[in-house]
Formats: structure tokens, sequence, C-alpha cells
């Protein structure tokens, strides 16, 4: 994690993170997420990171 403002593209798995915690009625387009992302500047890559994370502890019954 050494650049934290990182937006990762081609992350299908952010996208549906990204549209439970925001309650998006479709998952978003990477366009969509670049201009989401502009809130987390400065801090893309941990926001990603974070996101993901509770999508998998969130989905896999609350285990990490």
């Amino acid at each position: 994690m050494g650049r934290s403002d990182l937006l990762p593209r081609g992350e299908w798995r952010l996208l549906s993170a990204v549209q439970r915690y925001y309650n998006l009625a479709e998952r978003p387009s990477f366009d969509d997420l670049e201009g989401l992302s502009k809130a987390w500047e400065g801090f893309r890559s941990w926001a990603a990171f974070l996101l993901r994370a509770a999508l998998h502890i969130d989905t896999r019954g609350g285990r990490a």
C-alpha cells in the first residue's frame, strides 16, 4: 500500500462494494467510481481496500 491515492480499475468487487454501501440500484461503472472517489481523494487506495474488506466480511457470514 505504498500509494495511498491509487484507484484500482478493473476490480469488479470494488464496484459491488460501492453499490452495496452507497445503496445504489445498479453496480456503478468505473467512470461512475471515478466521480464517487473524489470524496476519498488522497486515500483512494485505502478506501478501496476497506470497501473490499467490508464486502468480504459481510458476504462470508461475518468471518474474515
